[in-house]
This record gives C-alpha cells, structure tokens and sequence, in this order.
C-alpha cells in the first residue's frame, strides 16, 4: 500500500487497491476464472491486478501450482506404495516445465492439462510415467484453483489488515 501518512486521499487509495483485488477475486470465483482466450493469454484483467495479485494469477505460476499438486500426488502415490520411494526423489529432482513447450504441445493435443503433464513428463524421464497418476484434470485444476484462490485471500486480507491500521491511526 506504499505510504502510511493517513490522509484521505491515501486512505481512499487504499480502498480502491483493496476493492480492485476482491473485485478481481470475485471475477475468478463467479466466472470459473477469466480464461486466457479471452484476455488475450492473461488470466487477470490488467485494471484490476495488483502486482502480486497479477503474479499470483500468471501462466507461469498457474503451472507451477498445477506442478506441485502433481508432486503431492506422486508424494501420495508412494506413500502408499505405489511409487517407488526412488522414483519419487528422481521426479522432484527433475520436474519441471517450460511454457512456450506446453504451448507447443498443446496445439496439438488441444488440452492444457495433457500437454503439462506431457512437458514434464519430458523431463523427468522414465520416471515421468507416475505424473498424473490416478488424478484427473479437473484434480489438478480444481486443487491448483483452490491454493490459488487462498492466496490471493491471504493478500486481500494482508491488505485489509494495512487499511485497518491506517484508518485506525486517524
């Protein structure tokens, strides 16, 4: 939020930052998220998007999150038996993405789950045949939603608790 002078035309400021962000918020909620395809590959409207919040929506962090539920999942997996214990160290050593590959995938498998999972797939090897597995895309994309949605909440009420203290300050 910057300064904490208290003058009203910061406090109104502030205000508006955090009335962007759960406008922002509601928009993803209501709309099961603005899609890429119509705000021109971006998830958030550029109007609206704080820079964290901006960052927290990105492509690239959208993947990574996507990444780490898949990464939980293999955890499981071999928790359970299911992965060898050696497999699983090897893909999180490994795992990883690149977004202009998923893209490539993705024109012709026309799904951008299959496509992630392909790209990493492609760079953990062997190993990469445990990636996905049991999970659906919407397991991976609702969860990823979900962590998603609880840390943009985690900033809006960051930034809450800065305009409480301002106000308060008067």
């Amino acid at each position: 939020f910057g300064t904490t002078d208290g003058s009203p035309s910061i406090i109104l400021s502030r205000i508006s930052e955090v009335a962007d962000m759960m406008i922002s918020l509601a928009m993803c909620a209501e709309t099961g998220f603005v899609t890429p395809e119509t705000q021109g590959g971006k998830i958030m409207i550029d109007r609206y998007a704080t820079p964290e919040m901006a960052a927290l929506w990105s492509e690239e962090h959208r993947f990574q999150t996507w990444l780490e539920v898949e990464l939980a999942a293999c955890q499981a997996w071999a928790e359970e038996g299911r992965i060898p214990f050696e497999a699983l160290e090897d893909i999180r050593r490994r795992a990883s993405f690149d977004v202009e590959r998923i893209r490539e995938i993705e024109e012709t498998t026309q799904h951008d789950v299959i496509a992630f999972v392909s790209c990493v797939a492609e760079r953990t090897g062997e190993c990469g045949r445990y990636i996905h597995l049991g999970l659906t895309s919407s397991d991976v994309i609702d969860t990823a939603s979900a962590l998603q949605l609880r840390s943009s909440l985690d900033v809006i009420l960051s930034s809450l608790e800065t305009l409480k203290e301002a106000v308060l300050s008067q």
